[in-house]
């Protein structure tokens, strides 16, 4: 238990992300994208619950709406954790360690040497790896570590590599304002799974609505135009 005055790390943070339940939560100050997408997700499967479940309920079973509640649950409890989870928040240096580092670069007789004190070396499984200075928290970046510009800290495994697949590039790691955090070496495992997530949800519930309208169909004849016109939801909620 941490002594009376005593200061956490997240009390001393300057960046701009906030903090709730005593640091245990973070979250970036630019979340309005993130709060518009827990809506959108909240208001698509409430609809989806409403119009479309109760009818799939009574033709098939419990087994469609019991499925859905667990997907929609996985899905929020991953977006979650993924948008309070620290990141990976690398502390900035300290006032002495600043100090440190401007006494060495006064000693620097040229700009050349000034520039090289921007870049070290280190053995990293017999290997040397380069690694950077950030000239706004002050400290030597750890590999595949990088600084974001819209929380203004150093990200542990922030990658800014892009990966290949079919002709397009993919960012890797990055902040997500769908979120409201960055996604990195603490958080990506919760951003993978809400993002996999998302995806088996969706393709169930496509299936789920495709199957609801071919049912409706069923009961009147074949009819296409009267089925859409009676349950024009369904097929709009297809659409998200």
């Amino acid at each position: 238990m941490p002594s009376v005055g005593c200061t956490r790390k997240w009390q001393e943070h300057q960046g701009r992300n906030k903090f709730f339940f005593n640091g245990r939560c973070v979250s970036s100050r630019q979340n309005l994208l993130f709060m518009f997408t827990f809506s959108l997700l909240l208001l698509v499967m409430c609809m989806f619950y409403i119009f479309c479940l109760p009818f799939l309920t009574i033709k098939i079973g419990l087994f469609v709406p019991i499925f859905m509640v667990i997907l929609f649950l996985l899905v929020i409890s991953t977006m979650l954790r993924a948008a309070f989870t620290d990141p990976g928040i690398i502390p900035r240096a300290s006032a002495t360690e600043i100090s440190k580092y401007n006494l060495i670069k006064k000693m620097a007789k040229t700009p050349e040497e000034r520039e090289l004190l921007n870049e070290r070396i280190v053995n990293i499984n017999g290997c040397g790896v380069l690694v950077k200075f950030c000239i706004t928290c002050k400290i030597f970046r750890p590999p595949r570590s990088s600084h974001c510009s819209i929380c203004d800290n150093c990200v542990l495994n922030f990658d800014r590599k892009h990966f290949c697949f079919e002709g397009l590039n993919f960012k890797y790691l990055d902040h997500c304002p769908w979120i409201g955090n960055c996604v990195g070496a603490r958080n990506f495992r919760h951003f993978y799974l809400f993002i996999t997530f998302v995806a088996v949800t969706s393709f169930f519930a496509i299936i789920c609505i495709c199957l609801h309208f071919y049912l409706v169909m069923a009961e009147k004849d074949g009819a296409f135009l009267d089925s859409l016109l009676d349950n024009p939801i369904p097929v709009v909620l297809s659409i998200f």
